[in-house]
Parts: structure tokens; sequence; C-alpha cells
């Protein structure tokens, strides 16, 4: 079984297959990737002027981890804050330097940011930017009210006869956001790039692995704590979001068989877009 938009890995990283296209049915023409590249590189120019300079977001980094590390040593410490206190006041006197900094840093951070967000530039590359994805979409036939969702991607390998699933990194895996709908008997999926179709003849099920992955980020409008996604108990820390399972699209294309990963708070839209239910593996 073949894994769509992830890397196969069986024979090593340098022989490593990334399926990504064979079940493109159309792209848009070199003329609008261009124009693509150039919104998202104005957009990305823009954002940027929003920025600390590296420097002092080093610096900001730097002050927070280590104001936190202090700060939760020391509420950990078995004995008083004065005790405490007492023992290592160098802890005290640092704390007292990097967290100022890292609070006055942070704070300039977000009104260099709220400033650069208001001013014209900025708004002009975002209209742009979402103007060209929007013709993007237009080229390649996507309804206006396609939802959106996030797929899964990573890296997988075969091994004793079974397809082993592994992150991108570290149990990581990437979430990029695609466009879904039904269209001519086909199940489409649309980025701004490309759109990928598979037969709604050709999916055999979906199947769910209870098994613990991260992503890094959010493509939602809603926060994840909404209670429209409590019941997937999404949790978060500094290193990503936290997911309890997973889900795979199963289908075959040409001689092969086939599995398109994706979120457990995507369910519902593939469940209502191709009449199938989940099943655990």
């Amino acid at each position: 079984m073949n894994i769509y938009l992830s890397t196969d890995i069986t024979d090593g990283k340098k022989s490593a297959k990334h399926h990504d296209r064979e079940l493109v049915a159309q792209s848009v023409p070199e003329s609008q990737a261009r124009a693509l590249e150039q919104a998202e590189d104005r957009f990305d120019a823009a954002e940027h002027q929003g920025k600390l300079p590296l420097g002092l977001r080093i610096v900001q980094y730097v002050a927070g981890f280590c104001a936190f590390i202090l700060a939760i040593g020391i509420w950990r410490s078995e004995v008083s804050v004065e005790q405490a206190f007492h023992n290592a006041p160098w802890l005290f006197y640092i704390l007292g330097v990097t967290a100022p900094i890292w609070g006055i840093l942070t704070l300039w951070a977000r009104l260099k940011k709220r400033k650069n967000d208001a001013s014209e530039e900025a708004i002009v590359a975002d209209s742009r930017l979402y103007t060209t994805k929007e013709v993007s979409f237009s080229m390649l036939d996507v309804p206006e009210d396609a939802p959106a969702v996030d797929v899964l991607v990573g890296r997988y390998k075969h091994k004793d006869g079974e397809v082993k699933i592994l992150g991108a990194s570290d149990n990581v895996m990437l979430n990029p956001q695609f466009r879904i709908f039904v269209q001519d008997g086909k199940l489409c999926l649309a980025d701004i790039h490309d759109r990928h179709e598979i037969d709604l003849a050709a999916i055999t099920g979906i199947r769910t692995f209870k098994k613990q992955v991260r992503i890094m980020n959010w493509n939602k409008e809603v926060h994840f704590s909404a209670d429209k996604y409590k019941p997937y108990k999404l949790v978060s820390n500094q290193y990503g979001i936290y997911l309890k399972s997973y889900h795979g699209l199963t289908f075959h294309h040409g001689d092969e068989d086939w599995m398109l990963l994706f979120p457990p708070y995507e369910l519902p839209v593939f469940t209502q877009l191709t009449g199938k239910t989940a099943s655990t593996v």
C-alpha cells in the first residue's frame, strides 16, 4: 500500500519516493504559478517587516527559555521560596533579569506586528495573495463553497508485508490544507497549484489509527479549544498540537492500494462526501 502525499523510505532516504503526483488531474498554468510565487514573496516580505530584528528575537527566545526553566525549578523546589533564595540567590537574580527582558521584547514584538498588520503595504500584500489564490481555485474549477480540510503528510516504509507510518520527523506530521468536494464521480482535493482526484467507486473505506502524532500548525479559523473540537481531545504545548489518533482514506488506483491520511477532526467531512465510516486498526 502507498500513502498519498507522503514519502516511502523503504529503500532508504537516498531512494525515497514521494507520492504526490499520481492523482493530479489538473494544474494551474506556469504563468499562474509565477503569479503565486510573486504574491507569496511580497506577502512574506511585508510580514517580515512586522518582526523584531533577528538578534532581538534570539535574545527574546533565550531570555524566555531561561526564565521559564528557572521559574519551574523554583516552583518545584521542595523548600520554601525564602530557603531557596538563601540557598541560591543567583537564580533569583537571573530570573529577575531574564523575565523582564522577555516580557518587554514580547510586548514590543506584538505591538510591532499589530502596527505592521495595519500598514498599507501589509494590507495590499495580504489582499493580493488572497486574490491570487482565489484565481487558482477558479482555474481548477473548485466550487466557492468547498470546505477546507487538513491532510497529514509524513514518511512510511513497508516492513513484513505491513505499512509502518512514520512522522515527517520525531513523530511530527505536516498538515497542509486542501479544498475538498465531489464532482463527476470523483473526490477532489485542490490546493493553489493542483487538483487531485480519487474515483468514488474506488474508495474502500476509512481506517482509524489509535496512535498519537503531533502537528505544528493550526489552519482553522476557530481555535482548537473551541467546543467544535473538544470531542477530539486536542492538547498543545510549546512543541505543537497532539492528536490522539488519525485516519486513512483507503482506495484503489491503478493496480495498487493507496491511503490518504487525515486528522480526526476532518472525519465528518470525509464521511459525508464518501459515505464511508471509520473502522479501528
